[in-house]
């Protein structure tokens, strides 16, 4: 997901608004390792209900399930077109999209952010050797196809200014203070507008999303009818299992199903939410691929162990794995406006002396 270019962010209203969310919020702290065996620490960059960065969120929280793994992560997550403040500084100004990792035990690629090589970096056992290939094609083309239909269908709807509060409530979830104040002033005074032209959003391409989606949806149905497998990868003579085409095709699907296990990414009540947009979330699920979508998170977006110790959710809901984004500036610049004006006034002092 791209976002707005280096000079954007340094100047007009998006320049104002860095200062704020800078002097406001911070993406310095981590996470504390969640026990003993994790010691590498990367840092995950997002907009918060972007479903591509769905899609790498879940393979590290399989990773960090694994104890037999050192890795763990911390979650950095911002509305739209926020996540510039962080991916530009973080990627020395040569990128803006998300899903971004910074990894600094990694010399040769500190950062990376795509989501499709992210998840083929940190988790190879998505893809068993003898299906790579496909896997990967799989990947691309519903990267293509049912990603950017996903994208554009529930933008369509939710940037019309009736349902600007669901849109605020949705984008900011789990992100800074600061940020949710700012979007929630800022998406009617140019966000929206934004968002519009670069996705983009008009009546034409929504009813082409929704073409698109019925056509994905019915293709992956036949194959999974087909296969006879529980698994998108299952043939009818041997079982995969989970690989990374599921967790793409289901991770990329879930702004629309709404699985309950996202709820703390979504809105509760679906009457506040477009009809259209619940409408065609309920045709969708009755397919056979819907249904595998439930399932996939249903059965394995939460495993068994999932956010051992201290960070395990009580209510079995995916959250972000973040650290203290919030900052109170004042007691800061109030130090440091006490040191300035001790300066100044011990040189004043100084020279009525002389």
């Amino acid at each position: 997901f791209k976002t707005t270019p280096r000079s954007k962010i340094q100047s007009g209203p998006l320049g104002v608004a860095r200062i704020l969310v800078n002097l406001f919020s911070t993406n310095e702290n981590r996470r504390d390792p969640p026990f003993p065996t994790k010691t590498h620490g990367i840092r995950l960059i997002t907009i918060n209900v972007s479903h591509y960065c769905e899609k790498v969120r879940w393979g590290l929280d399989l990773l960090e399930n694994d104890i037999s793994s050192p890795l763990y992560y911390t979650e950095d997550a911002h509305p739209p077109p926020f996540c510039s403040f962080a991916t530009l500084p973080a990627s020395n100004f040569s990128s803006s999209a998300t899903p971004m990792i910074v990894d600094s035990q990694d010399a040769h690629a500190p950062y990376l952010n795509m989501s499709g090589v992210l998840l083929q970096k940190y988790c190879p056992f998505l893809y068993p050797s003898e299906i790579q290939e496909a896997i990967v094609n799989f990947e691309l083309e519903m990267g293509k196809r049912l990603g950017p239909a996903v994208r554009c269908y529930c933008y369509h709807y939710l940037l019309q200014p009736q349902y600007h509060d669901v849109c605020v409530d949705i984008c900011s979830a789990q992100t800074s203070k600061i940020e949710t104040l700012l979007f929630d002033k800022m998406l009617e005074n140019g966000i929206s507008q934004a968002m519009r032209k670069m996705i983009p959003v008009h009546d034409s391409s929504a009813a082409s999303s929704k073409e698109e989606l019925v056509q994905v949806f019915d293709q992956v149905s036949k194959r999974l009818e087909q296969h006879g497998g529980t698994y998108l990868m299952d043939t009818p003579s041997k079982s995969f299992g989970l690989t990374a085409a599921d967790v793409t095709f289901a991770a990329l699907a879930y702004p629309l199903l709404r699985p309950t296990e996202m709820t703390r990414f979504l809105v509760e009540d679906d009457l506040r939410l477009p009809p259209e947009l619940v409408a065609m979330g309920e045709q969708l699920r009755q397919t056979t691929a819907g249904k595998h979508v439930l399932q996939m998170y249903k059965q394995h977006r939460i495993p068994q162990h999932y956010y051992v110790g201290s960070n395990k959710p009580k209510d079995g809901l995916v959250l972000i794995k973040s650290a203290q984004r919030n900052v109170n500036p004042f007691p800061k610049l109030l130090y440091r406006v006490g040191i300035v004006g001790a300066v100044v006034g011990s040189t004043i002092l100084w020279y009525r002396r002389q």
